[in-house]
């Protein structure tokens, strides 16, 4: 049995996410890929204490930075909705996962998209006209192409099979959001077939429930456990009535959740007695105005934005207060350790505010698990301090131990408070410089200035 379908605070975190550390306990696990047995073993990713602390610590400016979910594992990455993407979208640092779910002929729920094996695999025909042993030689990944155009998993030793539902419930660690996106039709085949494997492993509070398909959202809806997003067709309606109604909110939605694009290309269809004219159209229906409306009836309604690829598109979303959005490239969009630091401008009256430059505060940019650092300083003692203790740390070249102090100091206080809620404890925590930090709290707050030190102590 899937262990571990507990709450749905404790699966998903609150939403919006709360601030308490506790949601992360027990946390860790992930399997290898195409191997079950491999769920049980703890595996610390290289980004779990640094999205734990983004999504927790609010900066001075405000917006909180929405859940990252990789779409069907990580579709740009690795070949979608395999076990593979899934696990290198999750040690990316992917706060969740998207997947695409038809079922077999023999009511075996698995990872597939679209209605046709040749797509994307070695085979053809449909996933509802197969068996799972007649699945289980297909290579999911025989037409997946890596940037250099090369067919890798096409290689002996390099395929990747089609999971199932059951196997990718295994290997995503409970801390991790799973949506499922239902994609196939007739309706009462795949929910009733998605519905009992969900109840046998009492797993219901561990996935949210999507499809494009009405029928097949209203029969998910009538399942009391369900957390099933508010029907496509019901979400496009109210954001295009309130884009072309000069603003007005006729209603809101009370369902679990709701998603749509944040950029989509669309077609503007008006009729005319000679016949229609066309308009294509890349619509924005997300916007300050239209997140307020889809809140009003519920404030802390989860609205999730699709196809956010960029940098500037995740900022975006992060402005309109979006909970979770949906990427492609977990491996592009989430910083990597050794990525180069991002130039973040800052503002002359908050240069100013801090007694410092906007050139300096450039040459202070670092990678995500500096900035990390300064956010969680920024909670606790204030922008001023978080940017006077990066200017002291970043690394100089005239102060060539700043590169070590920047984990020994600053950023191990972070480390020694994140190991104190890891399931391995320090041991657990891993710097992008280092194997593992075995620090104290006690032995950090030594190392800062007086006034930190205290600071950090109250924080604890």
């Amino acid at each position: 049995m899937i262990s571990g379908a507990k709450s749905l605070q404790s699966s998903f975190g609150s939403w919006p996410p709360s601030r308490s550390h506790s949601s992360l306990a027990g946390t860790g696990t992930v399997a290898t890929a195409g191997t079950r047995e491999g769920a049980s073993r703890l595996s610390p990713y290289p980004h779990w204490w640094a999205q734990h602390v983004v999504h927790q610590v609010r900066s001075n400016a405000g917006s909180q930075q929405p859940r990252l979910i990789a779409h069907r594992g990580g579709t740009a990455d690795h070949p979608e909705n395999t076990l593979l993407a899934i696990e290198q979208s999750l040690k990316a640092g992917a706060d969740g996962v998207w997947l695409s779910v038809q079922v077999t002929r023999d009511g075996v729920p698995v990872l597939y998209r679209p209605k046709d094996l040749k797509d994307l695999t070695d085979g053809s025909g449909t996933t509802a006209d197969k068996t799972l042993g007649e699945l289980s030689g297909l290579n999911a990944g025989y037409h997946f192409t890596s940037e250099d155009g090369a067919y890798r998993h096409r290689q002996p030793g390099k395929a990747v099979g089609i999971p199932t539902l059951e196997e990718a419930l295994h290997a995503i660690p409970e801390n991790k959001q799973i949506y499922l996106d239902l994609k196939q039709t007739p309706a009462e085949h795949v929910v009733g077939a998605v519905s009992k494997l969900l109840d046998r492993h009492g797993a219901w509070n561990r996935v949210r429930l999507y499809s494009t398909d009405a029928e097949t959202t209203r029969l998910l809806a009538r399942e009391p456990k369900a957390q099933v997003a508010e029907s496509r067709d019901a979400t496009r309606q109210r954001l295009a009535e309130y884009a072309l109604g000069d603003g007005a909110c006729n209603s809101a939605p009370t369902e679990p959740w709701v998603g749509f694009e944040l950029t989509r290309k669309m077609t503007l269809n008006e009729q005319f007695t000679l016949g229609p004219g066309v308009s294509p159209v890349v619509a924005r229906l997300w916007t300050k105005g239209s997140v307020d409306c889809f809140t009003k009836a519920k404030p802390d309604l989860p609205i999730v934005m699709f196809g956010v690829n960029t940098r500037a598109d995740l900022d975006a979303a992060t402005r309109l207060g979006a909970h979770a959005v949906l990427i492609d490239s977990p491996e592009k969009i989430i910083p990597q350790p050794g990525d180069a630091a991002p130039q973040v401008p800052v503002s002359p009256t908050k240069a100013a505010s801090t007694n410092t430059t906007e050139q300096e505060a450039a040459q202070m940019a670092a990678p995500r698990y500096e900035q990390t650092r300064i956010a969680a300083w920024q909670g606790v003692t204030g922008q001023d301090k978080a940017i006077a203790m990066a200017r002291e740390h970043r690394s100089d070249p005239s102060r060539p131990a700043n590169a070590a102090q920047g984990y020994s100091g600053l950023g191990s206080a972070v480390l020694a408070s994140a190991a104190s809620f890891h399931p391995l404890g320090a041991g657990g925590v891993r710097s992008p410089s280092a194997a593992s930090v075995q620090v104290s709290a006690s032995a950090n707050a030594a190392k800062l200035p007086s006034s930190t030190a205290s600071s950090t102590r109250r924080s604890r």
